[in-house]
């Protein structure tokens, strides 16, 4: 017997990403999330250590991330990846 709902489109294939995009894509958040953080301590810095501190966190986030896109950027994605997008003050 067959069902209504076998009449529907056939689902799409998942894209199966390999290890080392699914390490990559790790990495991009968890970057991604060490720069907004720093941008966050560096808003609320009250002294001047703190401030100085801040700004060298933000400046080694900025790095860090910048490197993970170059790596990101460098394997071949399929259409449908995610884009992550840092905003530029």
């Amino acid at each position: 017997m067959k069902m209504w709902w076998s009449k529907l489109a056939p689902a799409k294939k998942r894209t199966v990403w390999s290890d080392e995009k699914e390490e990559v894509l790790s990495d991009l958040q968890r970057a991604y999330t060490e720069w907004e953080n720093a941008q966050y301590r560096l808003d609320w810095a009250v002294g001047s250590d703190e401030v100085d501190c801040a700004i060298y966190e933000l400046v080694t986030a900025e790095k860090k991330y910048d490197l993970v896109l170059k790596k990101a950027k460098q394997l071949k994605w399929e259409k449908g990846f995610i884009y992550f997008e840092r905003e530029v003050i």
